[in-house]
């Protein structure tokens, strides 16, 4: 196939990448979304369960964000549930959990989690104390009124983020950072150069990996198209291939359509549709 007639499919299918990809709201549940969302934001340790299995008494053992008058606090887990996922919170005696609470909605003056399950994580569980550091970062760069204050830590860690080996750490840290334009804009170039190191760094979940290829289309560089090409044509991330085509439109270049029209004869017709794609 001609170069020429490859650069006018891609045209095509931008068009539709582009108005698609415009209709989608930002994040809501990952853990920068919850924090700026939350009241108070705890690590708090389950104390006793009430008789109808609703308000749990729990003690907070790390304030992340927010102001708390008790060191004791009612969470009630019958509000919590959203649109997406209504189920109610099961708790256990004895286990602590990252909590993202509001006040607002709770019953007799009780806490409630803003989203399940993502507003409520179990710490003994092994990955959970990797999102417990990660929100203490992340609230750290705000204000107690919720204004940013420092915005180079928070776009530090975003970044970090991306080449976490932790499970969910690079899922919130490109989500978060591509939910806040005003940092992309401010991204350094060594910043930039790390998010597209990111591209490349073998990653095993999807979620993950989705993320780390959707800052990289607002915020890498343009070297970053072999590495996106390259996800593009590996079987095992052809899952992801809508956000690798959509980090591509975003760095569409002549030399990049040249790179694609050279894969086309060397990729088996499922990849072929892909790349033209």
């Amino acid at each position: 196939m001609e170069t020429r007639k490859i650069l006018a499919a891609l045209v095509v299918v931008a068009a539709a990448f582009a108005a698609r990809a415009e209709s989608v709201d930002s994040d809501s549940v990952t853990l920068g979304a919850m924090t700026e969302r939350a009241d108070v934001v705890v690590v708090a340790h389950a104390i006793e369960k009430p008789a109808d299995g609703a308000a749990w008494r729990m003690r907070f053992m790390e304030l992340l964000r927010g102001e708390l008058d008790e060191v004791e606090i009612s969470v009630d887990v019958r509000g919590g549930a959203s649109a997406d996922s209504p189920k109610r919170l099961d708790l256990r005696t004895g286990t602590s959990y990252l909590l993202f609470l509001e006040a607002r909605a709770g019953r007799n003056g009780a806490y409630t989690p803003i989203a399940l399950p993502w507003g409520a994580r179990d710490t003994s569980e092994s990955d959970v104390p990797a999102l417990v550091d990660y929100t203490r970062r992340y609230a750290a760069a705000f204000r107690a009124d919720g204004a940013l204050e420092r915005p180079r830590e928070l776009r530090q860690l975003l970044v970090d983020s991306l080449l976490s080996t932790a499970s969910g750490i690079p899922s919130c840290g490109g989500r978060d950072l591509v939910r806040r334009p005003e940092l992309v804009a401010a991204l350094t170039a060594d910043e930039r150069r790390a998010i597209d190191a990111a591209v490349a760094r073998p990653r095993k979940a999807d979620a993950d990996l989705a993320a780390i290829l959707d800052a990289a289309g607002v915020a890498g560089t343009s070297a970053s198209g072999p590495a996106l090409v390259a996800r593009l044509l590996d079987p095992a991330t052809r899952r992801l291939r809508l956000n690798v085509t959509a980090a591509l439109r975003r760095h569409a270049s002549v030399e990049l359509v040249v790179l694609l029209a050279l894969k086309v004869d060397d990729a088996d017709a499922l990849r072929r549709a892909d790349v033209v794609n």
